[in-house]
């Protein structure tokens, strides 16, 4: 019986994994990262204030 709860365990978190790279990847499209104004940034690469 131990082999079939691993095999169970296994595919649970494989398939949980799947469904956060999903979600990740869906959060990603909806929310693209605004374009930075490069006049916003000092050389060093910092925002300026």
């Amino acid at each position: 019986m131990f082999w079939v709860k691993a095999v169970l365990f296994e595919f649970l978190k494989n398939s949980l994994d799947q469904i956060v790279c999903k979600k990740q990847l869906e959060d990603k499209k909806q929310s693209p990262h605004l374009p930075i104004n490069r006049d916003d940034i000092d050389d060093d690469g910092w925002r300026k204030p």
